[in-house]
């Protein structure tokens, strides 16, 4: 068939969107449009428009500019490879038919056939581009359909949050082993009072963790953006939500609904950090307490004449004109004189703490027995949870539920779902995780402290004490369990009468 003379420019579209994921690549696309026109005797007048951009909407600027050069008489034809790749809306569909009918275009060539200006191609192109919205608009409503049933699964549709994989097999989000724990660490620093920006700076300098590769991102260390959207997902506390609608996941959470809700109040109530950031840190400053007043000690720098610095400690009410106290200023050496010497009078023998070690992992093995057991009632539970919803959307498609009343009961039964921790055993194992920590944290807790800067220090002492107080020069520190229960090693006449304390003393409290 010999094509009309004039001017002709090729089309060429692959989207990368899911449901063009099957159509001729833009390469093959090419080849397949230069062997069409050889064959018709068509000399295009430019290399193809090669357009990456879905046609389901207006506003793809290389059809625009092939659509502004067919008004302004310089393109008479246009070749491409199937007609849906010049539209899937009524709206361009429509552009390109007027354009036809009035003559300012003379004809599209395609494999297929070529269609010109007459009634009868006018006609078939609008029911080409209509299948062709039709198509679309079809498979979006599938994939909705398909995403809405997999939620209702407590599965995931999209790409993996981060900090998991997808299992192949299952589809089911499973931890990612290189970037889990590592999230999941970064949780507790939030939780146990750190700064945002300073998990933020945990996570870049010490974890180093970046987001995973992919074709054309990731791969980076992770921004404060991406860890702002972490700590704002539900999804970590096994709670997904989706165009507006919550869904209880079937994945392992990282932290309980109560921890997630803690976790807000953190970051929202938290003044900005840059306000403090400039200001010098003191390890033992809102740590101390006064021995007389039971004020907050706070420091202070001070230069000598001789030009040496020191830091003093002294009450905050010295402070404040008008008011005494009797207790006198200390100077931070000393401070750290006296903690060294408690924690080595507080570190029981190294044979004593290899017999720690050998508890804990015990009493973890009995902890992870009932955690298991708990785990399979909490999955019965959410199966009889699944039933209900099942029921509860037949109630609503029968009429018998309003569209409120249904939305009210599903989010009571999944909000009530959320908030039991799949990883909460009957018996309460908290005090598991400084003990298994306890060998190690003893071993190293002299060293570190005599060689750690102020951040160092305070760390060690807010893990092993929970109140200091200062009186006549003197501190008095008063232990964390199981860190007391250790300090204790002494008074008993051998290793397992202290181990039968110890484990007595930690079970009366869990």
């Amino acid at each position: 068939m010999k094509h009309t003379p004039g001017t002709y420019w090729a089309y060429l579209r692959k989207s990368s969107e899911s449901e063009e994921r099957q159509e001729l690549s833009i390469p093959a696309q090419r080849k397949e449009v230069q062997q069409l026109a050889t064959r018709r005797g068509i000399t295009l007048a430019r290399s193809p428009l090669e357009e990456a951009k879905s046609a389901k909407a207006p506003g793809r600027p290389l059809f625009g500019e092939l659509m502004a050069a067919v008004h302004s008489g310089d393109v008479d034809g246009i070749v491409c490879w199937k007609l849906d790749r010049l539209a899937r809306n009524p709206l361009d569909g429509g552009a390109i038919i007027w354009a036809l009918g009035e003559g300012r275009l003379k004809e599209i060539v395609t494999v297929d056939r070529t269609y010109t200006g007459t009634a009868d191609d006018k006609m078939l192109m609008s029911i080409m581009f209509g299948m062709a919205t039709k198509y679309s608009d079809d498979l979006s409503a599938n994939v909705r359909r398909g995403n809405r049933e997999a939620l209702e699964r407590g599965l995931w549709p999209g790409t993996p949050k981060l900090g998991y994989i997808r299992d192949r097999d299952t589809k089911q989000l499973i931890p990612d082993p290189e970037r889990f724990e590592k999230l999941k660490e970064l949780w507790k620093l939030l939780l146990g009072g750190m700064a945002v920006l300073d998990v933020l700076r945990v996570a870049r300098e010490d974890m180093m963790l970046r987001t995973p590769k992919r074709k054309k991102s990731g791969g980076h260390l992770i921004s404060r953006s991406k860890l702002y959207e972490v700590f704002h997902d539900t999804f970590y506390a096994g709670l997904m939500v989706r165009g507006g609608e919550s869904y209880l996941g079937s994945h392992e959470p990282m932290i309980s609904m109560d921890e997630f809700e803690r976790a807000q109040e953190r970051i929202n109530g938290k003044a900005n950090p840059s306000t403090k950031s400039k200001e010098k840190f003191f390890c033992y400053r809102g740590l101390l307490r006064c021995g007389s007043c039971d004020s907050k000690l706070t420091a202070r720098n001070l230069v000598k004449r001789d030009g040496r610095r020191y830091i003093y400690y002294h009450c905050w009410r010295k402070e404040r004109r008008f008011q005494y106290c009797p207790e006198r200023s200390i100077r931070e050496k000393d401070l750290d004189d006296q903690v060294l010497e408690f924690l080595r009078q507080l570190t029981p023998p190294t044979h004593y703490l290899r017999e720690v070690a050998k508890m804990a992992r015990r009493l973890t093995d009995e902890q992870e027995a009932a955690r298991a057991e708990t785990k399979t009632l909490l999955e019965a539970e959410r199966d009889k949870a699944n039933k209900r919803l099942v029921r509860l959307r037949e109630l609503l498609v029968d009429g018998v539920l309003t569209e409120e009343e249904y939305q009210a009961d599903r989010e009571r039964l999944v909000g009530g779902q959320a908030r039991k921790d799949p990883t909460a055993a009957a018996d309460s194992g908290e005090y598991l995780v400084p003990l298994l920590n306890a060998e190690n944290t003893l071993n190293t807790a002299v060293s570190e402290f005599e060689d750690g800067d102020p951040r160092t220090k305070r760390l060690i002492l807010q893990e092993l004490t929970w109140y200091l107080v200062l009186t006549d020069k003197k501190l008095s520190i008063q232990t964390k369990k199981p860190f007391s229960l250790m300090g204790e090693w002494f008074r008993f006449p051998g290793v397992w009468a202290w181990l039968d304390y110890v484990e007595t003393s930690l079970r009366s409290v869990s």
